[in-house]
């Protein structure tokens, strides 16, 4: 293989998430932007402002991947993305309350299963 051959290969098969994008969770909804993969999550109302659901992600094409993260550490802004009430199809509920927590979710026809966390407070 040569650099012609891994540069393609690395641009069509491996995702690029490119910059992070910042979302407001709003009535428990956040919406990611074309083209965006990395996602920090903001409590409704702002930083500070208490602890908050995630329970529908709009937006993005059937095969993508998707990369959370909370906007913030510390239990007051604690994002809680929940199992099987909105699009989300995960492993349990899954509280993320530092800023290094992650989930990455795969877009389906149905809507949006996880394919890992890591807790890392």
């Amino acid at each position: 293989m040569n650099n012609s051959d891994l540069n393609q290969l690395v641009g069509t098969r491996y995702p690029r998430f490119g910059p992070i994008d910042s979302q407001t969770i709003s009535g428990g909804e956040i919406t990611i932007s074309p083209g965006r993969h990395y996602v920090e999550v903001v409590v409704e109302g702002g930083t500070g402002n208490g602890a908050d659901n995630l329970d529908t992600v709009n937006g993005c094409n059937e095969g993508d991947v998707l990369v959370l993260c909370p906007a913030t550490s510390g239990v007051a802004d604690t994002v809680t993305a929940r199992d099987g009430i909105g699009n989300l199809s995960l492993a349990g509920n899954f509280a993320m309350d530092h800023v290094d927590d992650r989930l990455t979710l795969l877009r389906t026809a149905a809507g949006w299963v996880e394919l890992s966390r890591s807790g890392n407070a």
